[in-house]
């Protein structure tokens, strides 16, 4: 709008504006900061200044609007990377000095604690941790552990005690976490300044301590997927913490606990999971898959490849109950599982995709698109595919049919199905529906064309019953392929989709 010629107005407006509300006075100034910062061509240098002197208004240049300025969010108008400064200009360091002098006016620091502790300070850590560095005496420890119950909020406290530790009180942080392990509303607290730094087996056991006496929910333990806390964790460790979390079935706990393998596994160098973690894997893997989200999808399909080595059979019968739900579309990642369990054991995983589809005939439906868009079936043995089918001949054949797509050149399994079951059978008109769903681009009579020269070379097979078949197609093409024609000529939109 500076732009467009409404400087005037807009400044106009800004100077009359009354805002007590901190966080709408630092979205003001920031909105000032980012019409001088790239809008400052279109201002008279009067203009400018006026601009310039009602930020300070929003935000001056007291202790305590300093504190917002540096500690808050950064600004549209702050530099995204910082590389090029001087160590003492980037905001730690910043942060830093204002908390030596936040600390020197203890009336202002002790204003600022609640909102120090909010989610609004990003830089709360690097203020804390000065102040903990400095704070010999402990003096802020009490009033910063009663800001941080009410609040909920504890990343300025957590940081106050790493600082404590790193000047030397580290056996004074571990006393006092200890001492509050006894106290079941300090938990929050404890988690908190637990997952923000380094793990090791002792802080491990605290959280176990924790969850076990009922002071900490297991879907806590969700929130140590930020930062790859868990990477630096034995196997065992690992174990125990993936034991406690999934006490929560929840599906958003259950996608936590495989982001966290997932973490571990990629961690370690070679990858793979040890025997004391196979048991929770399997547990998570096995109540995840009637659920898909993005990142859901991702972990599991990891944690499923680790375990597809040590039995392709279980994690195929997890993916398919996945895909039963309706859960597990034909793009979902995990499918990439199915496909090199056949290519690891063909027969066995044959077997169980047969009993499934058995047990829940609205599988074959689930898993068409996908099975249609690969050649699996046909590296199986035709003739055991064919002895399958003739064991239920009113079922089985249309089960199996679902899953096949005739391609240009007929496959012994399609020829078999034609032979068996003849071209007029329901097997051959699910072929036919197979053959013909797809999607295409570019001249429609061009892909129809194209598909009556297979259907051409398909009627030249050795097998009586794939002629009559595909003569049969032949003579259906033909009788649309002028209908086809007139319409393109006339510009109708093409179907994306034919069947």
């Amino acid at each position: 709008m500076v732009t467009r010629g409404l400087a005037e107005e807009i400044i106009i407006r800004l100077e009359k504006l009354e805002v007590h509300d901190d966080n709408q006075r630092r979205s003001i100034w920031a909105t000032i900061q980012t019409i001088l910062k790239y809008e400052a061509a279109s201002l008279t240098e009067a203009q400018r200044q006026r601009l310039g002197s009602r930020t300070e208004y929003f935000l001056g240049n007291s202790l305590r609007d300093r504190i917002h300025r540096y500690v808050g969010r950064p600004t549209i108008v702050d530099v995204v990377s910082f590389d090029h400064l001087p160590e003492d200009q980037r905001p730690p360091a910043i942060v830093a000095r204002l908390a030596d002098e936040a600390m020197r006016e203890p009336d202002v620091l002790r204003g600022e604690l609640s909102w120090l502790m909010s989610r609004d300070a990003e830089y709360a850590w690097h203020f804390g941790y000065r102040l903990g560095g400095s704070d010999e005496g402990h003096i802020w420890l009490d009033e910063l552990v009663e800001v941080a119950k009410a609040s909920k909020e504890s990343l300025l406290l957590s940081a106050y005690l790493q600082g404590r530790a790193d000047a030397g009180e580290s056996e004074w942080r571990e006393y006092l976490l200890d001492e509050w392990m006894q106290n079941t509303s300090h938990a929050p607290l404890i988690f908190d300044a637990i997952w923000r730094v380094k793990a090791n087996t002792h802080t491990v056991r605290r959280l176990i301590k924790l969850v076990d006496q009922g002071t900490l929910a297991p879907a806590t333990l969700s929130r140590l997927v930020s930062g790859g806390w868990i990477c630096s964790l034995d196997a065992m460790d690992v174990s125990l913490l993936l034991e406690r979390l999934a006490r929560d079935a929840s599906p958003a706990v259950s996608e936590a606990g495989l982001a966290l393998l997932t973490q571990w596994i990629e961690a370690q160098k070679p990858g793979g999971i040890p025997e004391s973690l196979t048991s929770i894997a399997w547990t998570l893997v096995e109540r995840a898959v009637v659920e898909s989200t993005q990142m859901l999808d991702f972990y599991w399909r990891q944690v499923g490849l680790t375990l597809l080595q040590q039995d392709p059979v279980r994690i195929t019968q997890a993916v398919l109950r996945g895909v039963a739900t309706g859960n597990i579309m034909f793009i979902d990642e995990r499918f990439s599982i199915l496909r090199r369990a056949f290519t690891l054991k063909p027969v066995e995983i044959w077997e169980v995709l047969a009993d499934q589809l058995l047990s829940y005939e609205e599988l074959s439906y689930g898993l068409r698109e996908w099975f249609q868009g690969n050649s699996i079936l046909d590296e199986l043995d035709a003739d055991s595919l064919l002895a399958w089918t003739r064991q239920e001949p009113e079922r089985r054949p249309k089960l199996l049919a679902r899953l096949v797509k005739p391609k240009e050149t007929i496959t012994p399994l399609v020829r078999g199905l034609l032979k068996e079951y003849g071209p007029e059978s329901v097997v051959a008109n699910i072929l036919v529906a197979n053959f013909n769903t797809g999607s295409w681009s570019g001249s429609w009579i061009q892909h129809e064309t194209q598909r009556l020269e297979t259907m051409k070379k398909w009627s030249r097979d050795p097998e009586p019953n794939v002629r009559l078949w595909a003569q049969s197609l032949i003579t259906a093409t033909q009788q649309y392929l002028s209908d086809i024609r007139r319409m393109e000529e006339e510009g109708w939109p093409y179907p994306t989709l034919f069947s």
